[in-house]
């Protein structure tokens, strides 16, 4: 893998998906972020937690293509820290060199093999204001208990019934209940969703100046879980 990328837009990117990057991993690898270039110019960074996972594209000058899973929240510091300079990226053996200007950094890669492939993002279910999304979930999130041995309070119940959603929170002692409108793409559809309050503020604050927001659901079923996505 060889690429150029310039460094407002790498470090964005680095910075926005090592939000999701879990600060104490249940296993070592998944504090890695991935780094996929291909031929076309596409760069795409991920991450991934059996909770939540993040993925991002940006343009580049990609002369060699390649994948390699180096440390994310490393990644994003050291991306923050270089000068406002292009940003050249190569993978030599195990190692990703990058250089900035007069900065170099190496970084050691670990091993792809172990690290999980994240979920298909599921259908499209309908589209939300951004803006909208995120004064919704602010104003709801703050009910929710901080006490993460009750999973259900610190959680926001997100209901649909056809255009109308519905956000609830609570910590038992009070109660935030907001409706929204959307544009589903099943006038008919009526389903619920679960969700942590305090990662579903951070997905909302992030995607806040992006316009549309692309929500996609599956509900949960007797043996799996459910999914819900975010795309803009």
């Amino acid at each position: 893998m060889k690429l150029r990328v310039e460094h407002d837009v790498f470090a964005d990117a680095v910075s926005w998906v090592a939000r999701t990057i879990p600060s104490r991993p249940s296993l070592p690898v998944l504090a890695g972020m991935k780094v996929e270039a291909d031929k076309d110019g596409a760069v795409a960074l991920s991450s991934y937690d059996p909770d939540i996972s993040s993925h991002a594209v940006i343009e580049a000058a990609v002369d060699e293509p390649g994948t390699t899973l180096v440390h994310g929240r490393l990644l994003s510091d050291f991306a923050r820290a270089l000068p406002n300079k292009p940003i050249d990226m190569e993978l030599k053996g195990a190692k990703l060199e990058v250089v900035c200007g007069s900065s170099h950094i190496s970084m050691q890669s670990m091993p792809l093999e172990d690290y999980p492939s994240a979920p298909p993002m599921p259908e499209v279910s309908g589209v939300v204001d951004g803006a909208l999304w995120q004064e919704t979930v602010a104003q709801v999130v703050t009910a929710a208990s901080s006490d993460d041995t009750l999973p259900l309070l610190v959680s926001v119940c997100i209901e649909i019934e056809g255009k109308t959603m519905s956000l609830m929170a609570t910590d038992r002692y009070r109660l935030a209940v907001r409706e929204m409108t959307w544009s589903p793409q099943d006038a008919g559809l009526t389903t619920h969703a679960l969700l942590k309050a305090r990662t579903l503020s951070d997905v909302a604050k992030s995607l806040t100046s992006t316009g549309d927001i692309t929500v996609a659901l599956t509900e949960a079923g007797a043996s799996s879980s459910g999914l819900i996505g975010f795309e803009a």
